[in-house]
């Protein structure tokens, strides 16, 4: 139907298409949405996020069931009248990504990486696997990017809009590790996301692992470019 869009999750499921005003920015947003649960008879409850580069962050949305149907599919439920709420938590930046929060007035890009990250490490503390293993691959993907977009400020616009994957390769080519294990963290992302896995055997503490890898990969060459540009001669 016009004005209304599929989910992935929960099947079946269509909400409509309106703009709402993100509760972390004020900026007004088509949102995102990351994943959907039906609550009660006639509502659905959403983890969305917003779509402004500059802020990512979630919130979360309620829709109320629409008395609608499509012909060519009898077994859509639609959703309308969405409300916003703001997300509130409240927890500590896990221990792996200490150093990385440390960083980041010296480092920018690990900004919405740490706090992506924290959050996505939340929501696996609180057993909410299905939403922590999205979360972990968006960490990723705000790494790469902003880091991409630290080296090349110019071609920012470009960054934003193309995928992860064409930017590993259009700006990471020089730096093999890390164009091998951003990929291979985005291959397990991937499957936190979609209905069937192709990496049945690994799980979301592999994913973690490769996203760390990146990270560390970034600091150890951004650390030897510090040390190399402040000491470039030796001393007499």
């Amino acid at each position: 139907m016009e004005g209304y869009t599929k989910l992935t999750i929960p099947d079946n499921t269509y909400i409509h298409d309106c703009a709402v005003e993100c509760p972390n920015c004020g900026v007004s947003i088509i949102p995102k949405i990351s994943v959907g649960v039906k609550v009660m008879e006639n509502k659905l409850l959403t983890i969305s996020e917003c779509t402004l580069h500059e802020c990512g962050l979630p919130f979360l949305e309620t829709f109320k069931k629409a008395q609608v149907h499509k012909p060519s599919d009898q077994n859509a439920i639609y959703y309308y009248n969405r409300k916003v709420y703001e997300y509130v938590t409240s927890y500590n930046e896990p221990e792996e990504i200490e150093v990385y929060v440390e960083l980041i007035k010296a480092r920018p890009f690990y900004q919405s990486f740490s706090e992506i990250y924290s959050q996505a490490h939340h929501a696996e503390s609180e057993n909410l696997h299905q939403i922590a293993g999205m979360g972990f691959r968006k960490s990723l993907e705000f790494l790469v990017k902003d880091y991409v977009i630290y080296l090349h400020p110019e071609h920012s616009s470009s960054i934003i809009k193309n995928a992860i994957t064409k930017v590993i390769e259009e700006y990471l080519s020089h730096d093999q590790r890390l164009v091998d294990i951003s990929t291979r963290a985005i291959w397990l992302g991937n499957d936190e996301a979609h209905y069937k896995r192709k990496w049945v055997e690994k799980d979301i503490h592999d994913l973690k692992k490769l996203v760390l890898l990146a990270a560390q990969t970034i600091e150890y060459e951004e650390s030897i470019k510090g040390y190399l540009s402040t000491m470039k001669e030796p001393r007499k």
